[in-house]
């Protein structure tokens, strides 16, 4: 049972998937005759697909959240046991 939901569950944790589903989704409402609903998803997937493929956006979120934390001025290595990379 959990490895079933562990599956399940990682599959729509992954953002290129929930964009796959997304474009067919947009296909079927076409193809149905939902061109609202269809143009609608159609719209939030071209954002969402710019928000994960222009190259900026992430290294921005990233350089924030580096920067979110200060960074120590010096460290004695001699109190750490081990480093975790």
């Amino acid at each position: 049972m959990y490895f079933y939901l562990s599956k399940t569950l990682d599959f729509f944790i992954h953002p290129i998937n929930i964009l796959g589903l997304l474009s067919i989704s947009t296909f079927l409402f076409f193809i149905l005759g939902k061109q609202r609903l269809a143009k609608t998803l159609g719209f939030l997937m071209l954002f969402c697909w710019f928000g994960v493929g222009y190259t900026p956006l992430p290294t921005y979120g990233l350089t924030y959240l580096e920067n979110f934390v200060a960074r120590p001025q010096s460290i004695n290595l001699k109190d750490f046991d081990c480093i975790i990379v």
